[in-house]
């Protein structure tokens, strides 16, 4: 084990070597643009809740789990170098985030039946961003690239097209084993931004690692919001995105 770890670690100290004179002889652009576009897979922390009771208990519940949301993201990128490799990177988006979760729940009712309520939350909102980074970019041929990115962004929630709905599917089991479902009565939806709901300012961490081969980028980024958007007392959600970006550089 010790001499394979030892194999891997002088490969790796080979290739940087290999890297490095690379490196300082290719010609670069101090200031480049980046359009990108892509998928965001949407989670906000704080929006999960705890399971109560059990299965053997009148009333039980999962507790609301985060589930899978997708959302779009585009835009345009700007690096600019300011010392070799070393780049500050800013940019305009235009961004929809949000969460959907799922929670079920099973009571027992005094009349011998058993009703089933699953219900699907969700939210989206969007977003004008802007991010400010320091990076560095690594050039292993003219047209072969790599960058890794860090640092804030701000953002701006825009319009009211975004919502807030939360849909109930009941299902009522009686005695014999015969069953009745249907869409609950408590079904509602909301516009995102409102005196009630959830604010438009947004700001947080975000970081990225890229992929350039001569013109075509690739990028995988991560967000992690600072800011509690939401107005409900007692309650702290902030945004997490995770996203993967296609683009072209100019």
């Amino acid at each position: 084990m010790k001499i394979i770890l030892k194999i891997s670690l002088g490969v790796v100290f080979l290739l940087l070597i290999n890297c490095l004179p690379a490196n300082a002889q290719y010609p670069k652009k101090r200031m480049t643009v980046d359009f990108r576009m892509g998928i965001n897979y949407l989670q906000m922390s704080g929006v999960e809740t705890d399971p109560t009771g059990d299965a053997t208990t009148e009333t039980y519940t999962t507790g609301a789990e985060d589930k899978f949301k997708m959302g779009m993201h585009i835009g345009v990128n700007v690096n600019y170098k300011i010392i070799g490799n070393i780049q500050i990177q800013t940019g305009f988006y235009v961004s929809k985030k949000g969460y959907k979760t799922y929670e079920y729940e099973s009571k027992l009712n005094e009349d011998g039946t058993q009703s089933i309520y699953d219900t699907w939350s969700e939210a989206t909102g969007n977003y004008i961003q802007m991010p400010l980074n320091l990076g560095y970019e690594l050039y292993v041929s003219k047209k072969v690239a790599f960058n890794i990115n860090g640092g804030l962004y701000g953002a701006y929630g825009y319009g009211n097209k975004g919502r807030i709905k939360k849909n109930i599917f009941t299902t009522t089991i009686k005695p014999g084993g015969s069953s009745v479902s249907g869409e609950s009565g408590d079904s509602y939806e909301v516009l995102t931004f409102s005196d009630s709901r959830w604010k438009r300012i947004d700001y947080g961490l975000n970081g990225s690692i890229g992929f350039i081969y001569d013109i075509y980028t690739i990028n995988f980024n991560y967000e992690q919001g600072l800011y509690n958007v939401t107005r409900e007392v007692g309650q702290i959600i902030k945004h997490r995105i995770y996203s993967l970006s296609l683009g072209f550089r100019f």
